[in-house]
């Protein structure tokens, strides 16, 4: 009884029961989403579309997309010009029931809002303005001055931009059975013409050449034929992740350095030492795995340091390279003999958002490692002031675009900000850092103190000569006077025996 009213639990029963769900609201495909408010609110405009909006997630209609979307329109019907087809031959290629339930579950909102023929309609103006847009620059055909993409020359970077954020992605298998409903028999892959295209920006380009490089030489793999790797992709944004993290296995440092039968030799201040016994100076790697993991919790929007940053490290003797191999990924960076070898990047204007779209997808996406939030981790404890960021540039490792009044070495620092890292992937890394500097200001500390050894000893053998000389001195004076005194006293007795012995 509440106000003098009664509760009708049937009909609240019945209220409730109606707006349950059967069905979790995400699909186990969905790997497109929007940014959480808690990663968006460190720099909104990372995550926001500049000229052209992809998928559902952004308004189309609004003022500053209205552009593009023309231009959407207008090559879809330059597309159908060029291949002499109507738009109905087009969508009969589709199967339209299974490609619009397929596409809806890649995205992690319900896009209620949008019925079937609205959304197919956006899933093929979308897709077909990138594709036409990457082959106009692969063919260069229809490039002009009546093309408002190309008639202003950074029109291409501000898309760029757009096409690698996470809320502005269309699913792959979209782009690719439109891409195969009007490819040639000399065209290239889909994967292969985007990342060709992306050459043109050198903040993506390095890793797109790499990714194809190392599948083309090092692999001997045809890259175009890759129907494997073509199933896996499930956006731009992931194809371009992948260009990053390519060669780089989740636990790539743990099973080198941290092998089956290792047998590690316990640190004088690690916390195995309760637990090894005194007989043995070494601990099994199983036990060892489950003490250091007790002590490595995952952290959640806290900076944490895992080794000393790179100034700290070369004033120890560490020698910092820029890695040169080009079928290396940016996250193959490796440490061997006290020398720490680091795959070169460019920071420019695009980086600071790609770098956060690919973290908020790592974040978001259940099936997805933090391979490149542990990357941005472990070159925040490099660079930790504008010293080690000189460092890097002299060496070039890093080279940096960015507005020089900003605090470029504050760059690693602010990304991963309310995020979590459920799994640092360089840890072993580190590991073999904090072990090979550990060495090295041991030998320096003993090699201090026997320095201290030896001076203090030149210090007491000084003293003591001195001491002594003194002394010896003191003795010598007071015998060498006390012979004096006997000479000058037998003198005078000599002298007064001969005045009274002498003739008068």
């Amino acid at each position: 009884m509440e106000d003098g009213m009664e509760i009708n639990v049937e009909a609240l029963q019945n209220n409730i029961g109606a707006k349950l769900q059967c069905d979790s609201p995400l699909s186990a495909k969905c790997c497109i989403f929007r940014v959480p408010q808690v990663i968006r609110r460190q720099n909104p405009k990372a995550y926001q579309p500049d000229v052209v909006a992809i998928g559902p997630f952004h308004d189309r209609g609004s003022k500053h997309f209205q552009p593009l979307e023309n231009v959407k329109r207008w090559y879809l019907r330059n597309l159908l010009l060029r291949k002499n087809i109507t738009l109905e031959t087009l969508i009969q290629g589709i199967d339209i029931i299974e490609f619009e339930k397929h596409a809806r579950d890649f995205y992690a909102e319900p896009l209620d809002h949008l019925n079937k023929s609205d959304f197919i309609e956006m899933m093929i103006l979308d897709g077909f303005f990138i594709i036409e847009l990457f082959r106009k620059l692969l063919f260069c055909e229809d490039i002009g001055i009546h093309d408002p993409i190309f008639n202003m020359d950074c029109m291409f970077q501000y898309i760029c931009h757009d096409l690698v954020l996470l809320e502005n992605q269309l699913p792959w298998f979209v782009l690719n059975t439109l891409y195969t409903l009007t490819k040639d028999l000399v065209d290239c892959s889909l994967k292969k013409l985007l990342l060709v295209i992306f050459y043109s920006e050198p903040q993506l380009g390095l890793n797109c050449k790499r990714f194809i490089d190392h599948n083309t030489i090092f692999l001997d793999i045809d890259f175009d034929d890759d129907r494997d790797h073509d199933d896996k992709i499930l956006h731009i944004l992931d194809l371009i992740r992948t260009s990053s993290v390519f060669q780089f296995k989740d636990d790539q440092f743990q099973q080198s350095f941290y092998g089956p039968n290792t047998q590690l030799k316990l640190h004088p201040t690690t916390t195995l030492s309760d637990v090894a016994s005194d007989s043995d100076s070494t601990v099994n790697i199983e036990l060892e795995d489950r003490v250091y993991n007790n002590f490595r919790q995952p952290f959640y929007g806290l900076k944490t340091q895992f080794m000393h940053p790179a100034s700290t490290l070369s004033e120890a003797g560490v020698v910092f390279r820029m890695g040169s191999d080009d079928r290396n990924s940016i996250m193959n960076i490796e440490f061997e003999d006290g020398v720490f070898t680091i795959p070169p990047l460019a920071i420019g204007e695009l980086t600071e958002s790609l770098f956060r779209n690919l973290i908020a997808f790592e974040q978001c996406y259940h099936g997805c490692s933090h391979k490149i939030t542990s990357y941005v981790v472990l070159m925040d404890n490099l660079i930790a002031s504008q010293k080690d960021m000189n460092l890097f540039c002299e060496k070039n490792i890093i080279t940096n675009w960015r507005s020089a009044e900003l605090d470029a070495y504050q760059f690693f620092n602010k990304l991963y900000n309310d995020t979590s890292l459920k799994e640092f992937l360089y840890d072993g890394l580190c590991y073999q850092v904090n072990e090979h500097y550990q060495v090295v200001q041991d030998k320096r500390l003993r090699k201090m103190k026997r320095e201290l050894r030896t001076a203090a000893q030149l210090k007491r053998d000084y003293l003591t000569w001195n001491i002594t000389s003194t002394s010896l001195w003191k003795v010598t004076s007071l015998i060498a006077a006390s012979v004096l005194l006997g000479v000058t006293i037998v003198q005078a007795i000599y002298a007064i025996k001969q005045y009274n012995y002498s003739p008068r």
